[in-house]
């Protein structure tokens, strides 16, 4: 169903931005695995993903990758919109709100990589 090309090439991706950003931190990598790596942030991104499955039915199969990608990058969007009140509702310092902004970006990038990875997977009309 998947095309293997396809997730090798993936895999192969993810590997590399997260070995990327890992080198670009030479100093300490603990830091920077704290910012990156997100489970309430990955969490929102795939709960936006069951947008697709409700819209399943709309859609030809070999066209829901795209929707997925939609929805993925739409999840990480409305996590950086909740995590900045988040951030503004415990603002008590410049460094803090700055502090919150940022880590409320990880969705966004979890959204557009993850979304672009399932729309490059998903199996295309042949």
């Amino acid at each position: 169903m998947i095309n293997s090309q396809n997730t090798l090439g993936a895999v192969f991706f993810i590997v590399l931005f997260i070995g990327a950003i890992l080198m670009a931190t030479v100093d300490s990598f603990e830091p920077v695995l704290v910012y990156i790596m997100s489970p309430p942030a990955f969490l929102i991104v795939l709960s936006f993903a069951g947008f697709t499955y409700i819209k399943k039915d709309k859609y030809q199969f070999d066209k829901l990758g795209s929707v997925f990608k939609k929805d993925m990058v739409f999840g990480g969007w409305m996590g950086f919109v909740t995590g900045v009140s988040l951030s503004l509702s415990r603002f008590d310092s410049l460094d803090n709100l700055l502090a919150g902004f940022g880590a409320s970006l990880i969705t966004v990038l979890y959204g557009y990589i993850l979304g672009h990875m399932v729309d490059a997977c998903w199996p295309k009309k042949a």
